[in-house]
């Protein structure tokens, strides 16, 4: 996979020119950046790519997900948004696309005739079912290197960052879960 992070010989002469450049420079910090983009580039490829076997994107398993599994929500495209911290157009377009496919259907709100409310269509939970142990089996094989106190641990390591770049992300994502 292609980065735009330079490799580590050359971060460490980039970052030794630059902190002699930038008062108080936080070499740590900036190299925990660096570590996390690169990290991230590379899970994002991999799984863009995971999810393209199957002809999905990561947005259009969110919803593949949270229309399977938590039917009872009464989802539309306006709690479907808020609850995947994407913007109401991203839904639509990941709605039409899968309505397209035939994986969804819309129908008129219950309580509200402005509104349509959205289901995994037949096709649409066939799909997922036949997919979901693929999905996770993947994930598995992916980690496997991991034993489960590593992977606690990178977790909280992860949420602790997650905090402090986005404070209140464990608040907002708990709403959704509970």
């Amino acid at each position: 996979m292609k980065s735009l992070i330079p490799n580590e010989a050359i971060r460490r002469i980039l970052f030794s020119k630059l902190s002699e450049q930038v008062p108080n420079f936080d070499f740590a910090a900036v190299q925990l950046s660096a570590q996390l983009l690169m990290s991230s580039q590379q899970t994002i490829h991999l799984f863009e790519n995971h999810f393209a076997q199957w002809g999905l994107s990561q947005g259009r398993f969110a919803i593949l997900m949270l229309l399977y599994n938590l039917p009872e929500n009464d989802w539309t495209p306006v709690k479907l948004a808020e609850a995947t911290c994407v913007t109401k157009a991203t839904v639509t377009g990941l709605v039409n696309n899968l309505s397209r496919d035939g994986y969804i259907t819309r129908q008129q709100h219950p309580d509200d005739g402005r509104k349509i409310s959205l289901r995994l269509s037949e096709s649409g939970e066939q799909f997922v079912q036949g997919m979901i142990p693929q999905h996770f089996e993947q994930i598995s094989q992916i980690y496997s290197n991991l034993d489960g106190q590593q992977i606690k641990q990178i977790c909280d390591a992860l949420t602790l960052l997650q905090q402090v770049i986005i404070p209140g992300a464990e608040k907002e994502t708990k709403q959704y879960i509970e």
